[in-house]
């Protein structure tokens, strides 16, 4: 039985104080209520098809690449979670930004613009 979680934000980082600093502000911005940390791609599709998530926070670091086959796949398994991207490089923001479908987010954003920006991507959702 899958466990459809529209309180569920998963988190994929290779970095611990990223993802302890991510934890805590996805925990005050409803409706997210559970915050987990996946470590690989696989282990990623696996928890969206089971858990349909929120939010899907994605540091760009750990895609090695990949991010133009793992967003079509992620939409395909659950279309209505929503994908936060993290890039490094306001180069990279704007080419990931340019589709137009995906919320990218430069690494050491302000928190307060941060919450904003997924408050706004999760109630895009109704």
């Amino acid at each position: 039985m899958a466990l459809f979680g529209h309180d569920v934000a998963l988190l994929i980082t290779g970095s611990a104080s990223l993802a302890m600093g991510l934890r805590a502000l996805l925990l005050s911005v409803p409706p997210i209520k559970r915050v987990e940390h996946v470590s690989g791609v696989a282990d990623l599709l696996e928890r969206v098809a089971e858990r349909r998530p929120a939010l899907v926070v994605l540091d760009c670091n750990v895609m090695n690449g990949r991010l133009p086959e793992l967003l079509p796949a992620l939409h395909h398994l659950s279309p209505q979670t929503r994908r936060l991207i993290l890039s490094d490089h306001v180069s990279e923001m704007r080419e990931l930004s340019a589709s137009g479908m995906e919320t990218v987010i430069i690494k050491g954003a302000h928190p307060g613009g941060l919450a904003t920006a997924i408050e706004s991507l999760l109630d895009s959702n109704h």
